[in-house]
Protein backbone atom coordinates (compact mmCIF):
# COMPACT_ATOMS: atom_id res chain seq x y z
CA UNK A 1 0.00 0.00 0.00
CA UNK A 2 2.76 2.45 0.91
CA UNK A 3 4.54 1.72 -2.36
CA UNK A 4 1.39 2.68 -4.30
CA UNK A 5 1.03 5.99 -2.47
CA UNK A 6 4.74 6.75 -2.95
CA UNK A 7 4.54 5.91 -6.67
CA UNK A 8 1.45 8.09 -7.04
CA UNK A 9 3.21 11.02 -5.39
CA UNK A 10 6.19 10.62 -7.73
CA UNK A 11 3.89 10.57 -10.76
CA UNK A 12 2.12 13.73 -9.55
CA UNK A 13 5.43 15.44 -8.89
CA UNK A 14 6.76 14.60 -12.35
CA UNK A 15 3.49 15.72 -13.95
CA UNK A 16 3.71 19.04 -12.10
CA UNK A 17 7.30 19.59 -13.23
CA UNK A 18 6.40 18.76 -16.83
CA UNK A 19 3.35 21.04 -16.75
CA UNK A 20 5.39 23.91 -15.29
CA UNK A 21 8.07 23.48 -17.95
CA UNK A 22 5.44 23.42 -20.72
CA UNK A 23 3.83 26.64 -19.49
CA UNK A 24 7.18 28.47 -19.20
CA UNK A 25 8.18 27.29 -22.68
CA UNK A 26 4.96 28.67 -24.13
CA UNK A 27 5.61 32.03 -22.45
CA UNK A 28 9.01 32.23 -24.12
CA UNK A 29 10.96 31.98 -20.87
CA UNK A 30 13.02 29.08 -22.10
CA UNK A 31 14.06 30.90 -25.30
CA UNK A 32 17.65 32.03 -25.11
CA UNK A 33 18.13 35.54 -26.45
CA UNK A 34 20.99 36.29 -28.78
CA UNK A 35 23.68 38.78 -27.83
CA UNK A 36 22.20 41.35 -30.21
CA UNK A 37 18.68 40.88 -28.80
CA UNK A 38 19.99 41.36 -25.25
CA UNK A 39 22.07 44.39 -26.32
CA UNK A 40 19.12 45.99 -28.11
CA UNK A 41 16.83 45.47 -25.11
CA UNK A 42 19.39 46.91 -22.69
CA UNK A 43 20.06 49.97 -24.88
CA UNK A 44 16.32 50.63 -25.20
CA UNK A 45 15.96 50.44 -21.42
CA UNK A 46 18.94 52.77 -20.88
CA UNK A 47 17.62 55.33 -23.36
CA UNK A 48 14.14 55.13 -21.84
CA UNK A 49 15.57 55.64 -18.34
CA UNK A 50 17.64 58.63 -19.51
CA UNK A 51 14.53 60.16 -21.10
CA UNK A 52 12.66 59.68 -17.83
CA UNK A 53 15.54 61.23 -15.84
CA UNK A 54 15.56 64.21 -18.24
CA UNK A 55 11.83 64.77 -17.72
CA UNK A 56 12.31 64.68 -13.94
CA UNK A 57 15.21 67.16 -14.14
CA UNK A 58 17.87 64.70 -12.96
CA UNK A 59 19.64 64.47 -16.32
CA UNK A 60 20.87 67.74 -17.83
CA UNK A 61 23.16 66.71 -20.61
CA UNK A 62 24.61 69.21 -23.05
CA UNK A 63 24.20 66.78 -25.97
CA UNK A 64 21.15 65.85 -27.97
CA UNK A 65 20.64 62.93 -27.86
CA UNK A 66 22.13 62.81 -24.37
CA UNK A 67 25.24 60.90 -23.46
CA UNK A 68 25.08 57.64 -21.53
CA UNK A 69 28.37 57.94 -19.66
CA UNK A 70 26.91 59.87 -16.74
CA UNK A 71 23.87 57.59 -16.55
CA UNK A 72 26.12 54.55 -16.22
CA UNK A 73 27.89 56.22 -13.29
CA UNK A 74 31.21 56.43 -15.09
CA UNK A 75 31.90 60.07 -14.29
CA UNK A 76 31.51 62.58 -11.44
CA UNK A 77 27.93 61.69 -10.51
CA UNK A 78 27.92 58.05 -9.50
CA UNK A 79 24.11 58.07 -9.06
CA UNK A 80 23.29 58.24 -12.79
CA UNK A 81 22.56 61.96 -12.95
CA UNK A 82 24.11 64.34 -15.46
CA UNK A 83 25.01 68.01 -15.04
CA UNK A 84 27.30 68.43 -18.03
CA UNK A 85 25.15 71.22 -19.43
CA UNK A 86 25.64 73.38 -16.33
CA UNK A 87 29.35 72.53 -16.13
CA UNK A 88 29.77 73.36 -19.83
CA UNK A 89 28.00 76.71 -19.48
CA UNK A 90 30.06 77.56 -16.36
CA UNK A 91 33.27 76.78 -18.23
CA UNK A 92 34.10 73.90 -15.86
CA UNK A 93 35.26 71.60 -18.63
CA UNK A 94 37.13 69.40 -16.14
CA UNK A 95 33.70 68.33 -14.81
CA UNK A 96 32.14 67.66 -18.23
CA UNK A 97 32.17 63.93 -18.99
CA UNK A 98 34.58 62.77 -21.72
CA UNK A 99 31.69 61.69 -23.95
CA UNK A 100 30.23 65.22 -23.95
CA UNK A 101 33.64 66.87 -24.11
CA UNK A 102 34.66 64.76 -27.11
CA UNK A 103 31.44 65.70 -28.88
CA UNK A 104 31.82 69.40 -28.13
CA UNK A 105 35.42 69.51 -29.32
CA UNK A 106 34.64 67.48 -32.42
CA UNK A 107 31.71 69.63 -33.48
CA UNK A 108 32.73 73.12 -32.39
CA UNK A 109 36.28 73.25 -31.12
CA UNK A 110 36.44 77.05 -31.44
CA UNK A 111 33.94 77.57 -28.64
CA UNK A 112 33.98 74.18 -26.89
CA UNK A 113 30.18 74.16 -26.66
CA UNK A 114 28.18 70.95 -26.77
CA UNK A 115 25.52 70.79 -29.48
CA UNK A 116 22.03 71.25 -28.10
Amino acid sequence: MKKGIFAGMIVLLLAGVFLGYSISSQNGESKTKTFEEKRTQILLEINSSIDEAERSGAYNCCMNPPCSMCFLGNWISKDGTCNCDAFERAGQLDKVCPECLKSSKGLDSSEGVCPV
